[in-house]
């Protein structure tokens, strides 16, 4: 059953009819019952024989004629005029048109719940007040702020706090848009295609917009691009003049004709396709050798067509594999520390750094690069002799003197401290475990050395070992309860600062008195003599020379190089002038 049927049947009755009126004037009464809405077709008695009624009024239809269904009570809510056709017409179906918003019973409108964003309300552009309109509503409005900027969103918009995005910067004004704040680039500016595809201007957008927009290049007019003003504004140009994009102008066919002549066939793109500054990698063929293949960037390769890694050695050939020019070195390459790289896998120049296994004691394994061991010739960390300076044999041979059985004053002790790397002692009493150092001014000064000092004390403390630093002057006493501190002069005495040491010694109860007693008794060193031929037998790479010197004797050992150059030159091509190059006086002052 229908909704409101059980009310026609009872109004059929009522009337005597079958649910049909004398006349066919119906009239549609609405009711409400239970938030639904029925429909009842009432016939008005004496009304047979007279014209259709066009309105009516509720006064004019007695109550008796109206039967309510049983339980329920209904009471007329409304009554419309009515036609005999608009009684047979069926309700609209869909979505009901959108009509002008009517005035908001209660207090629920947006200019009681927001005064503040209601005096905002553009009165001019807006056919009705705030006052129809709730705060949840979509529905587009024109609103106005105090500074003139009129703007368009709906209300449920700025009660989330949205204000005038012209004053917080987010929108072009006539104070802030891009062409105030760059005018130097609004000779790039397109306006052609930016007015015809866009339909802005440079005032219409910010000066750090994220907005593509079009740019003419002010180098070639033919080179128009997209980019933001944004990206302009930090400096971005045009694309085709540093090669990112390709024409007819900056093609590698166009413009480096030796890198096309590299260019292998099997790539996917031609030459005339690429531009000089892509990141494309293309595959390449030597011009020297048709077996040298490598893979590269565009942008990485230089304009003279240099660059194969396997003619400068960065990639290893037949001829330049460790394996095949040095196998005596292949031998010492550790088996398993070093992955699936093997000796033909590198040059003798490459500077990646390996791990070695040495051919005397298996036990000895340090990392070092491969141009270290086949250029440089370096050998084991542990097995190599050190550097060492006079003042530090000076010292070995007096201790030697005092320790005969503990110091051996010809090499330096290496203790293995971790680290995968041998640490040097200079001069280590076995027996009572104590480690001596001698720290000079000049090549221990600075925070660096100082870090590196500490670390070492540290790592032989770890170890079980006292140490003792000797520090010259004006370095910092790192440990002011076990360090020395002696006077810097140009010929260190090795006397006095061993007797200064061992008092030290005594003092901290690491070695008894009557063992020392003799040395410090005697006015002379014991041991000047033996120091001095240890010095004059090492050989000139295993002996300290300040840094002054060296540098000095490289410069000269520099300049004799370039003068047998250029005699060279001139006795094959002659001289213009006949004139002989001088060297410096600074070279010819070097020892």
């Amino acid at each position: 059953m229908q909704p409101g049927q059980g009310r026609e049947d009872s109004l059929a009755q009522s009337t005597g009819t079958d649910g049909k009126t004398a006349a066919g004037v119906r009239y549609v009464v609405r009711f409400r019952q239970r938030r639904r809405t029925s429909a009842a077709i009432l016939s008005v008695p004496g009304r047979e024989g007279s014209a259709p009624l066009t309105s009516c009024r509720a006064s004019e239809i007695p109550l008796d004629t109206v039967a309510p269904d049983t339980g329920s009570a209904v009471a007329p809510l409304e009554l419309g005029p009515c036609t005999q056709e608009s009684a047979t017409e069926k309700p609209p179906s869909g979505r009901r048109s959108r009509q002008l918003p009517t005035k908001d019973e209660g207090l629920r409108s947006l200019a009681h719940l927001f005064p503040s964003i209601a005096a905002e309300w553009d009165r001019a552009k807006n056919p009705f007040p705030p006052s129809h309109v709730r705060p949840g509503s979509n529905r587009k409005i024109w609103w106005l702020c105090e500074n003139g900027h009129s703007w368009l969103t709906a209300p449920y918009v700025r009660t989330k706090g949205h204000g005038c995005a012209a004053c917080k910067g987010m929108k072009a004004t006539g104070s802030n848009n891009f062409a105030l704040a760059r005018p130097d680039l609004l000779s790039t500016w397109n306006h052609e295609r930016n007015k015809s595809e866009l339909g802005i201007a440079p005032t219409d957008v910010l000066p750090q917009s994220n907005k593509d927009v079009w740019w003419t290049c002010q180098n070639d007019e033919r080179h128009t691009y997209v980019a933001s003003p944004a990206e302009r504004f930090r400096g971005r140009g045009c694309p085709y003049c540093v090669g990112k994009r390709v024409d007819a102008s900056n093609s590698v066919g166009a413009t480096r004709p030796a890198l096309a002549a590299e260019w292998d066939p099997a790539n996917t793109k031609r030459p005339d396709e690429v531009s000089i500054g892509s990141d494309f990698r293309a595959a390449w063929i030597c011009r020297k050798d048709d077996a040298h293949r490598w893979m590269a960037a565009v942008s990485s390769r230089p304009a003279n067509g240099a660059g194969c890694p396997f003619c400068s050695g960065r990639r290893p050939t037949e001829a330049t594999r460790v394996d095949v020019i040095l196998p005596a070195l292949a031998l010492q390459w550790h088996p398993t520390k070093n992955r699936a790289l093997t000796p033909a896998d590198v040059t003798a120049g490459s500077n990646r750094r390996v791990w070695w296994l040495c051919p005397q004691d298996a036990g000895h394994v340090w990392a070092t690069t491969v141009r270290a061991r086949a250029l440089d010739h370096d050998g084991c960390k542990w097995c190599a002799p050190t550097i060492r300076s006079s003042v530090d044999i000076a010292l070995a041979c007096e201790f030697a003197a005092v320790f005969p059985q503990d110091v051996d004053p010809k090499r330096q002790e290496r203790l293995d401290l971790g680290h995968n790397r041998p640490h040097s002692v200079d001069i280590l009493i076995k027996s009572l475990r104590i480690a001596i150092e001698f720290d000079g001014s000049y090549s221990h000064k600075g925070e660096a050395h100082e870090a590196r000092d500490s670390v070492k004390t540290r790592l032989l403390r770890e170890a079980g070992y006292r140490v003792v630093r000797i520090r010259e002057e004006p370095l910092p006493l790192l440990d002011p309860e076990c360090d020395v501190s002696v006077e810097q002069t140009r010929a260190p005495d090795a006397k006095a600062i061993t007797n200064k040491v061992l008092r030290h010694l005594v003092s901290l109860s690491w070695v008894a008195p009557e063992v020392v007693a003799p040395y410090l008794e005697s006015p002379y060193a014991w041991a000047d003599e033996v120091a001095a031929q240890i010095y004059e037998s090492l050989p000139e790479s295993e002996r300290f020379v300040p840094l002054s010197a060296k540098a000095a004797r490289k410069r000269r050992q520099s300049e004799l190089a370039t003068v047998e150059r250029l005699s060279r030159k001139r006795s094959r091509y002659g001289s213009a002038d006949g004139a002989e190059p001088r060297l410096s006086s600074a070279s010819t002052a070097a020892p």
